[in-house]
């Protein structure tokens, strides 16, 4: 009888954010393996640029900049002090990097799912498209 493969993604060389792709604690957009990171602090591994954009996916931009990504992210620690994001996979492509998420605000809140396309300018974040559940 043939093994069945794991469907569960495995670091490799092209991980450009520096973290094995499997379950981790962080703040929403803070990219690390190292646990909570205030937005305010260094995201470990991966810094998103002076000019870094966040927009859904084909919509609108919702913030431009460093400190209101900062700020966002900020609020998002103070609103939900025990937000956590499990990696469910992710794809690499040159520049692009795609990340399937769950996220949990709460161990009592309903979690749901984003994909968070980063596009990178060398080693900084330069934009961020979500799509949300």
């Amino acid at each position: 009888m043939a093994r069945a493969k794991s469907c569960r993604p495995r670091p490799s060389a092209h991980d450009v954010l520096g973290v094995a792709a499997d379950e981790r604690t962080c703040a929403v957009g803070a990219l690390t393996n190292s646990g909570p990171v205030s937005p305010s602090e260094d995201a470990g591994p991966v810094s998103p640029s002076e000019d870094v954009v966040v927009a859904d996916l084909n919509g609108a931009i919702s913030l431009e900049g460093l400190a209101a990504y900062r700020a966002r992210y900020a609020k998002v620690f103070a609103d939900f002090p025990e937000n956590k994001v499990v990696l469910l996979g992710r794809i690499a492509v040159g520049n692009v990097v795609i990340d399937h998420e769950r996220v949990l605000r709460s161990p009592s809140a309903e979690p749901f799912e984003i994909a968070a396309i980063y596009t990178f300018h060398g080693d900084k974040i330069a934009r961020v498209d979500f799509v949300k559940s």
